[in-house]
């Protein structure tokens, strides 16, 4: 016994389940007989070994104790699990259970399906991990009412929760999507996203490099188009790949704004913004980069030629968006004083930004004209 408790805590590293039990009988025995230096050596062994004692070892169930840890891993959006996950999960709050019984008892109270990779992934019964469970089964998106109605939770409050939980995207239609659909996973140490060449690359890593790289052009604020084309470009220029095709610029938005920690914020109109570190520079708006563009080029801008300019600071936009601009009551940001806008004539004359310090001369009178007439 002597020798049993000088080497047993290097023996047990991998700690046995059922090891605790056969002690604890062990130790019953010992003091029945009436073997009290024994029954110590059993009491130590528990100590040292297990964190425990003859006294609360029977304190709680263990099977009790892991499905109700399981849970609370369900709220802080731990899951789904696969069995490796859950295993790696297991050692680190259950050091004196094996993950194989702590992987038994999960797999017996849970729901799983088929994960992306083809491992069954093991749900949690909270309300949220419910609604990941049905979209997993599925394969498909499901509405905001029929998440609602799947969950039992009002609509309103299950979007704001859906919006604050990363295992979760909503799409261009409004539909709400597992996160790994779109190629993203939840890796040990950080959200990655897979590339077309199936090669992962860490969101932080995106978000960073996207907020610096347009911060250096003194660009604080985006489009969610020109935001979605940077980090295209950006991606091709570092790795030779691209975004997946399931990544709209939808969803990349709410992406970043998710996984950014509040760095990269929502703004009206399909826009997103972000700080300067040295407070000097701010965000634009749609009207404010429209009236610095046409302000920076010291000319008059006809609306159609608006589009082209816009998208070198990354401010896409449709081009029926770019026509329906209506400058004074319409948009975000703050508008050039320096800077009017013309509405013109649909049949004779287009619409115009114009600097107001502007002269004028006939060459971009021509021009405009020509140009409008050939389209008309």
């Amino acid at each position: 016994m002597r020798q049993l408790e000088k080497d047993v805590a290097g023996v047990l590293s991998a700690r046995w389940a059922d090891l605790v039990d056969h002690l604890r009988q062990l130790h019953a025995k010992f003091v029945a007989a009436g073997s009290a230096e024994a029954a110590r050596v059993i009491d130590s062994l528990l100590a040292r070994c297990f964190a425990v004692t003859v006294d609360t070892v029977d304190s709680v169930d263990p099977k009790d104790a892991v499905l109700q840890q399981w849970q609370e891993a369900g709220l802080q959006r731990l899951t789904p699990m696969d069995d490796n996950e859950i295993a790696i999960w297991g050692a680190s709050h259950f050091p004196n259970l094996s993950p194989q019984r702590v992987c038994e008892w999960i797999s017996e109270d849970s729901s799983a399906c088929v994960g992306m990779e083809g491992q069954q992934i093991r749900f949690s019964k909270q309300p949220l991990d419910i609604l990941l469970f049905q979209i997993c089964k599925e394969s498909e998106q499901l509405t905001p009412a029929e998440a609602a109605a799947l969950t039992g939770i009002e609509i309103r409050s299950l979007i704001g929760r859906i919006e604050r939980d990363p295992r979760f995207v909503i799409n261009d239609e409004g539909g709400i999507v597992w996160t790994e659909r779109c190629r993203m996973k939840r890796f040990s140490d950080s959200w990655k996203l897979q590339l077309t060449d199936l090669r992962w690359v860490s969101l932080e890593l995106i978000i960073q490099s996207t907020m610096l790289g347009l911060s250096s052009h003194r660009i604080y604020d985006a489009t969610i188009w020109g935001v979605h084309r940077y980090v295209g470009e950006y991606l091709r220029a570092a790795t030779g790949n691209d975004l997946p095709k399931q990544l709209t610029p939808v969803v990349l938005a709410n992406v970043l704004m998710l996984h950014s920690n509040g760095l990269i914020r929502h703004m009206r109109r399909r826009r997103l913004r972000w700080d300067d570190p040295a407070s000097i520079h701010v965000a634009r708006g749609k009207a404010g980069w429209v009236s610095y563009v046409v302000s920076s080029k010291g000319m008059p801008i006809a609306l159609d030629e608006l589009s082209k300019l816009l998208k070198e600071s990354y401010q896409d936009y449709p081009d029926h968006v770019v026509k329906q601009i209506i400058i004074a009551t319409d948009e975000d940001g703050q508008f050039d004083e320096n800077v009017r806008y013309i509405e013109g004539n649909r049949r004779r004359l287009p619409a115009i930004l114009l600097p107001t310090d502007w002269t004028g001369n006939s060459t971009f009178v021509a021009r405009t004209f020509s140009s409008f007439e050939g389209r008309s």
